[in-house]
């Protein structure tokens, strides 16, 4: 993968980059995932420097749909709860902590059936009541 390159997969490096640089820091939970990062771990390394989450679950799949696009539809980016991160650890210990940055739930219109609007609306319901059950 491209991104394989990039010096910020390290999370040390990117926590050192936006200490130099005085910069907050994005915890994206899905992405975190794809590269192998423990959210627990990465939350503790970006401190006080962590402004925003995007809560989304990661689902490992076969080798049939986890490359390109059909990575981000049907392994990256779903449903809080659907999948193997431990989000409501993260939501539980960020309450813990105070957190008072910004939380998104990032999910792609696959894993909410965007296309059924009775399924959007359950989805995005659930959502807000997982995120709220976490302590989020």
């Amino acid at each position: 993968r491209a991104d394989d390159r990039n010096p910020f997969t390290d999370l040390a490096v990117l926590v050192r980059f936006a200490r130099e640089y005085d910069l907050g820091l994005t915890l994206d939970t899905s992405h975190a995932a794809s590269f192998g990062h423990d959210l627990l771990d990465a939350a503790a390394q970006f401190g006080p420097r962590l402004e925003n989450v995007h809560l989304s679950d990661y689902r490992p799949g076969s080798a049939l749909v986890d490359n390109g696009l059909l990575r981000n539809h049907f392994v990256q980016h779903q449903v809080p709860g659907t999948g193997v991160l431990p989000l409501v650890a993260l939501l539980e210990r960020l309450a813990a902590e105070r957190y008072a940055g910004n939380i998104s739930v990032e999910v792609g219109p696959v894993p909410m059936r965007a296309w059924w609007l009775p399924r959007l609306r359950r989805e995005l319901k659930g959502m807000a009541a997982f995120v709220r059950a976490a302590g989020g």
